[in-house]
């Protein structure tokens, strides 16, 4: 299932001078959601550019289904012009959930990419692999991402999933 959500503003907080029914521009936030996985998100979740930063920060917002050991998340990134930018991994070990049905956020930051994620405005993430603690694995549905994300992108690929080779 593919959610869409409205992530934070991007850029100025205040409305201009003078201008009474100012609309701010916020981020788009795809997820796709697969409980088969273990785990899944369980708020709005996705990355943006903060001005301030030199880095592209990471808002995940997760909930375990089954006892998880370790889990990989990869983001697609767009530009507001939907542009593809790339593709982004973050992989978290020994999470610490020790119950069924945790909740936990989870706030990963790359700091290398932001001259292609300059002007980001949109992100499809999905949960890439889960590792449950009994060592079962489960990884997603390639052809479903896709699937999704060529509502973005009609031109995107599965090799566009896979993540970059020097991460």
């Amino acid at each position: 299932m593919l959610v869409l959500a409205q992530g934070p503003e991007i850029g100025r907080s205040r409305p201009p001078r003078g201008v009474d029914d100012y609309e701010p521009l916020r981020y788009a936030w795809y997820m796709v959601q697969d409980s088969t996985l273990g785990l899944v998100f369980s708020e709005p979740s996705g990355v943006r550019r903060k001005d301030t930063q030199e880095e592209v920060d990471g808002d995940f917002f997760l909930q375990a289904l089954e006892p998880v050991r370790a889990f990989e998340i990869r983001v697609i990134t767009f530009d507001v012009w939907r542009d593809r930018n790339g593709t982004l991994t973050t992989t978290e070990l020994n999470p610490l959930w020790n119950e069924e049905r945790a909740l936990r956020d989870y706030d990963p930051r790359w700091s290398d990419v932001v001259g292609r994620n300059r002007h980001l405005g949109t992100s499809l993430v999905w949960i890439a692999n889960v590792m449950l603690t009994d060592g079962t694995i489960r990884s997603y549905d390639a052809s479903a991402v896709v699937a999704f994300a060529q509502a973005i992108d009609a031109e995107l690929t599965a090799e566009d999933l896979l993540p970059p080779e020097d991460s």
